[in-house]
């Protein structure tokens, strides 16, 4: 009889042995899990070796259009780049106008319209590409000049597209291939103000906030978000486009007045606004130019971290935690998931060039944001585009990455 109560008494033990061993793999397993998953959430970039260009548009997730390549020496033919081979292709067709920094755009056809740039005659030119002719078609100019250092578009909900720079806004129509001014025409004024010496300068500005370089966002309804302005009297000043009605409106401030923030719609419809620049005045500057309200100045720079929430059902911005890193003229992009990348950028545009590398995730849940895996090399002046849920494309002048999620 004590012989069978040992033995129970020691299979109990046993039993608690066994289940704490259990319960000790099971939190290693648990641990591992949450630092895998964690990784995989937070995404990998990759250099796309040999690729350049900044106009590049995404045919599919794995071939990228590239209108115009340049070998050091000429103009070679339209290329196509194959992620998965990592290497171009020529199409054996020639654009019409050669460009640098130009701006190409898919439309919702198929074709690919191209336009502007730095090279002489192109800041106005534009034309099509016909994926299915192989062929690029010249069309009528733009109504303003434009290269891509200061140009900001969208596509419309009704397939036309909204390009906004230097000091004007117009839609390209697809079905008439003709640009239209967007609302009234802007009119320009000069405002004499004082140099820290005392000499008057003059400043540019426009009835309208047209100036470069804007952030904009297409809204759920449709209409655009525009917010802010490069070299401007009032560069916090926010409007909306409606295309419906050709108008703009002003709808009030944002919280901080910056240039080169930039913008994107959340999956809730609220648009989160980030970092920027803001020029102004030195203290020691004369008190003339305070009264007129001018902050410009081309002698200093203040980058910022800030981060803001605008909300369209009430038209207010609503200041929020602020970003890990300074930068502005940086991407954020939404991500299948909801949550937002902004990656790059620079933190001092003007004196050094200081790139950085580093991105972050925003949690529109929390409000806040996640410091992540870092690229090799830091950029500015480029473009995003999502491939797929689980892959994002960055293409500059330079070279190209992915970032896999």
């Amino acid at each position: 009889m004590s012989d069978d109560k040992e033995n129970t008494e020691q299979e109990k033990v046993n039993k608690n042995n066994f289940l704490k061993k259990l319960c000790s793999f099971a939190f290693i397993f648990l641990f591992i899990s949450i630092i895998c998953c964690g990784c995989t959430k937070n995404g990998k970039f990759e250099t796309l070796e040999g690729a350049y260009g900044k106009a590049a548009v995404p045919l599919n997730e794995n071939e990228i259009f590239l209108a115009t390549v340049h070998d050091g020496k000429k103009v070679l033919p339209a290329q196509i780049y194959n992620i998965k081979e990592k290497k171009f292709k020529s199409l054996n067709s020639f654009i019409n106008q050669e460009r640098s920094l130009e701006n190409a755009i898919n439309l919702d056809d198929g074709r690919i319209l191209i336009f502007g740039g730095t090279e002489e005659d192109s800041e106005k030119s534009a034309e099509i590409y016909n994926i299915k002719t192989n062929k690029f078609e010249k069309i009528s100019d733009t109504n303003f000049p434009h290269n891509s250092v200061g140009v900001n578009l969208v596509k419309l909900k009704d397939g036309r597209v909204f390009i906004i720079s230097a000091d004007r806004a117009e839609i390209f129509n697809p079905k008439t291939n003709k640009f239209d001014i967007a609302g009234k025409e802007t009119k320009y004024y000069q405002k004499s103000v004082f140099d820290k010496k005392g000499e008057k300068i003059k400043i540019r500005t426009t009835n309208n906030i047209y100036n470069r370089k804007v952030a904009i966002a297409l809204l759920k309804d449709g209409r655009v978000l525009i917010l802010g302005a490069n070299y401007d009297l009032n560069p916090n000043n926010a409007e909306i486009y409606n295309p419906k009605t050709n108008k703009f409106e002003n709808i009030g401030s944002q919280n901080f007045p910056m240039f080169y923030r930039d913008a994107v719609t959340l999956e809730d419809g609220r648009v989160l606004v980030t970092g920027g620049t803001k020029q102004y005045y030195p203290e020691s500057i004369n008190p003339e130019v305070k009264k007129q309200g001018a902050i410009w100045s081309a002698d200093k720079e203040i980058q910022d971290n800030n981060a803001e929430i605008f909300d369209p059902n009430s038209n207010k911005f609503i200041a929020i935690p602020p970003m890990n890193i300074v930068r502005q003229d940086h991407k954020s992009v939404l991500l299948s998931n909801g949550k937002v990348l902004i990656v790059h950028g620079t933190n001092d545009l003007f004196l050094k060039s200081k790139d950085t590398k580093t991105a972050e995730l925003f949690d529109p849940k929390t409000n806040k944001f996640k410091l992540i895996s870092s690229s090799d090399i830091g950029w500015y002046n480029f473009n995003a585009f999502s491939l797929n849920d689980n892959t994002i494309l960055f293409t500059s002048f330079y070279r190209w990455e992915i970032y896999k999620y």
